[in-house]
């Protein structure tokens, strides 16, 4: 109708009434683009609130996750600080027998505590990242990528030191080393029952008196003291982190 009216007014060159027309049109096109820009406005909102919450969650679910490992980490320096001490002063009890043989074949395994990053990488690969309207939390969310990338690069590193202090105990003491898919099994397996208690053959005075062992022993407690310290890092990093998301939800 109004497209109409100003056709008309065009032919008629009632230059009043084009103008008058004319107005309408624009009007109406910015009152258009206002609702739109205004609904979008609000749906960019609801969705910024999901992933918010999305976000908090995997921090949540994390840190619990991380928690575990901490505990796992911290039972592995135990036991490994404990054997190291056992074999240093040269003498175990009797009664001692069966818990240094359950500690020294747990000697190996480790935790390396993670990030559930997954709403952060569906945000980044969908280029939608900008619909977190806090600047802070953005940059905050960018400089932890760059924590997490360092973190794990770290861990898959110590983790290479591990495995040649594995190769290098091996030797150093007597039992079964069987092989798996062609890969030998590490010198030290996780072992539940009373009979694996019995893999480790090599006599406890043997294991004192090699004091080449129990430097790589003591080697590998103080690469399980640094990735415990490292989880610990990390839930630092994530409860920051937690408090910049929570903030950002709030406001």
């Amino acid at each position: 109708m109004i497209l109409r009216r100003f056709a008309d007014a065009i032919r008629r060159q009632d230059w009043f009434m084009v103008l008058v027309e004319f107005s309408l049109i624009v009007v109406g096109l910015l009152v258009a683009l206002q609702i739109d820009n205004w609904n979008q406005g609000r749906k960019d909102r609801i969705d910024e609130g999901y992933y918010l919450n999305r976000i908090l969650g995997d921090i949540d679910e994390s840190i619990a996750e991380n928690q575990k490992d901490i505990e796992f980490m911290r039972n592995k320096v135990e036991s490994t600080l404990w054997v190291v001490d056992k074999l240093r002063f040269g003498r175990l009890k009797r009664s001692e027998e069966e818990t240094f043989k359950h500690k020294f074949l747990e000697i190996q395994n480790w935790k390396t505590g993670n990030f559930i990053d997954s709403t952060i990488q569906e945000l980044q690969s969908s280029g939608r990242m900008t619909i977190i309207q806090s600047r802070e939390l953005r940059e905050h969310l960018g400089r932890f990528e760059l924590f997490l990338e360092s973190h794990q690069r770290a861990q898959r590193n110590v983790a290479d030191f591990l495995k040649a202090l594995e190769l290098k105990i091996i030797p150093h003491v007597d039992r079964p080393v069987g092989n798996l898919d062609g890969v030998l099994e590490p010198p030290f397996q996780h072992l539940q029952s009373e009979e694996s208690l019995q893999i480790l053959s090599t006599p406890f005075d043997t294991l004192a008196a090699d004091q080449v062992l129990i430097r790589h022993l003591d080697a590998y407690a103080n690469f399980y003291i640094w990735r415990y310290l490292n989880i610990e890092l990390l839930q630092q990093e994530l409860a920051e982190l937690r408090r910049h998301t929570a903030m950002a939800l709030e406001g």
